[in-house]
């Protein structure tokens, strides 16, 4: 079974890495993992994506159409916001410039505006090596409060105890611990497992399927 989203829609949240610790805005837009007990509590919104076609298959072999969300900073109007980087962003980019009403651009032109405007991966010289990005999280204002593609996210995974949070572009929230940043990865292991505690208690989520704030 998958995370029911349809239930935590509306919801308050704080999210906790398993390593580096919980999620919190520090100054304005500034998002870092501190080692407190609670952190910046985040109102899960539904964040449909008109037209949108992407599927995953669930333990049963079954399609299902991917459920977004995004997140606002309790109180406020700002988004937790990722930029986006890797092919997948890149042909994103490729195809809304080759769509919208611009002056003829040669071809070139549109590969150097989406280079400037879409981050990349590392690759295999890196340190750590290839799939990372390393520009932080932000939380970033939106008066509207229709989230953008960089705030749109999906949950994978059957449990808010233990589950990954991907980006529109397929790439994983990564908690960053040695300077305490949330950025992004290709893949999911530990450094991209994430709790969701849900906030107040709520008797009829004590399933196991949820993580729930213990009074």
């Amino acid at each position: 079974n998958m995370i029911d989203i349809d239930s935590i829609i509306g919801s308050k949240v704080s999210i906790q890495g398993h390593i580096g610790g919980v999620l919190k805005e520090l100054e304005l837009g500034t998002i870092r993992t501190v080692r407190q007990r609670t952190g910046t509590l985040l109102v899960i919104e539904d964040a449909t994506i008109a037209n949108e076609t992407s599927y995953f298959e669930n333990n049963d072999g079954d399609l299902s159409r991917k459920r977004y969300i995004s997140f606002r900073i309790d109180g406020t109007n700002r988004y937790l916001t990722l930029n986006p980087y890797g092919d997948v962003a890149r042909a994103h980019a490729l195809q809304a410039l080759a769509t919208c009403n611009l002056p003829m651009l040669l071809p070139d032109l549109y590969d150097k505006i989406t280079e400037f405007q879409i981050g990349n991966d590392t690759d295999r010289k890196n340190w750590e090596g290839q799939g990372f990005n390393y520009i932080p999280m932000t939380a970033e204002e939106n008066k509207n409060r229709v989230p953008t593609l960089l705030q749109s996210f999906c949950l994978e995974g059957e449990y808010l105890s233990r589950t990954g949070i991907q980006s529109y572009f397929g790439k994983y929230w990564r908690s960053q611990h040695w300077d305490h940043t949330i950025s992004q990865s290709s893949h999911l292991e530990r450094d991209e497992t994430w709790r969701l505690t849900v906030y107040p208690f709520h008797p009829e989520l004590v399933d196991g399927r949820y993580a729930v704030y213990d009074r």
